[in-house]
């Protein structure tokens, strides 16, 4: 049993675990600590040590490697016992987690994701578990610090709303604040699907001054696919329509022919930019496909925006973003450019720079807020080609 606290100040040292094998007690008493102290992702791998993300910081938890016989107790628990000969045949699991721990009585949930990886020295097989910590509680837009562009052109009654970002910036909460505001401000219906459930939206529904009404499915507890989903939610006649992520040609088709049925469609994308989100939605697609899904995604675009989260000075974390938000003129340009290519970076960072705002623009904020300290400033004002 793991008795040691973890406490992730300056002075932390690795946790002396012996060789006898942790229990999957031993792990959730380390997640559960990791997780009241505000890490986003602990990673577990064969042939590795343990470790916690933490303000966007990879930190050593545990000094020993982690074994294969503790990992695939871990991994039964988790799922169950036919999970790590799923994996090891090539396979990838994705699921929901809640822990209830006994003392408190709390629940933890985590989204939960296994993969085979490369044979690290030593390790029989290689596999890796990653436990994303959900914090259930929908935050409001103000304590995101979403800006009131964002938020005022949210509200859509129609077409294509698109969220980008890599792994861990924010997507699904800065679409969840947004949705929580809009419930409180229109008699909407609106339904989703996710994978999995992050935010408990369906609670608003009972909370004082909410006007419209969610429903939250999730994949694929609730129905398979984001596909499946889709081809059946126009039956229950909603105003919004959240796809929790757009990354198969399917899911793509799917929405982009839904707002054409004059709905207004949000989901999320891995782009880190707006500027590549379209190219990257059309990438699943063949290469002469690809210009007929471009012209669908840009008929029906009504707002782009993307995020990253950047270590804030004296702890935490803080988002930068860049938006764009479409009208006819914007549309009609971009499909006279999409006559001549089918590459949009160079368009739409002039388009942007005019009438959004850029990565670039929201880092001199921050920087000039105080936010960020001069290395971070520095190193992403070159990343970003300032």
């Amino acid at each position: 049993m793991i008795h040691s606290p973890i406490s992730l100040n300056e002075g932390f040292s690795p946790l002396e675990v012996g060789f006898k094998g942790l229990t999957f007690d031993d792990f959730m008493s380390i997640f559960v600590q990791l997780f009241d102290q505000g890490c986003s992702d602990i990673q577990i791998s064969i042939g590795l040590p343990l470790l916690a993300k933490l303000d966007g910081k990879s930190i050593r938890i545990i000094s020993r490697k982690i074994q294969k016989a503790e990992f695939s107790v871990l991994l039964k628990e988790l799922k169950n016992d036919e999970a790590f000969g799923y994996v090891l045949s090539g396979n990838d699991l994705d699921w929901k987690y809640v822990y209830n721990e006994p003392k408190s009585e709390r629940d933890y949930r985590y989204r939960v994701t296994c993969s085979k990886n490369q044979l690290m020295p030593g390790a029989e097989q290689g596999m890796t578990i990653v436990m994303r910590t959900i914090v259930s509680e929908v935050p409001d837009p103000e304590s995101l610090a979403i800006p009131k562009e964002i938020i005022n052109g949210f509200d859509r009654n129609s077409g294509l709303f698109v969220v980008s970002g890599p792994t861990g910036t924010g997507k699904s909460t800065t679409l969840a604040s947004l949705i929580k505001d809009i419930l409180f401000k229109k008699p909407i219906w609106i339904r989703t699907a996710e994978s999995p459930v992050e935010y408990d939206l369906q609670a608003v529904n009972d909370m004082k001054g909410c006007k419209g009404t969610i429903q939250q499915l999730e994949i694929p507890g609730d129905l398979p696919s984001f596909p499946a989903f889709l081809r059946g939610c126009l039956r229950n006649a909603p105003n919004i329509i959240l796809i929790g992520e757009s990354r198969d040609q399917e899911t793509i088709s799917q929405t982009l022919a839904t707002t054409l049925t004059g709905h207004y469609c949000l989901t999320t994308t891995h782009a880190d930019s707006i500027v590549i989100t379209p190219e990257r939605m059309a990438e699943p697609f063949p290469i002469p496909d690809r210009p007929s899904v471009l012209s669908q995604f840009f008929e029906n675009i009504e707002g782009l925006v993307s995020q990253k989260l950047l270590p804030k000075k004296g702890g935490g974390r803080v988002a930068i973003r860049e938006w764009l938000f479409f009208n006819k003129e914007i549309r009609n340009e971009c499909l006279d450019h999409l006559k001549v290519s089918g590459q949009f970076k160079e368009l739409l960072t002039d388009i942007t720079r005019k009438h959004g705002r850029l990565f670039i623009d929201d880092l001199e904020e921050v920087y000039k807020q105080g936010l960020v300290d001069d290395y971070v400033y520095t190193s992403n004002r070159i990343q970003l080609g300032g």
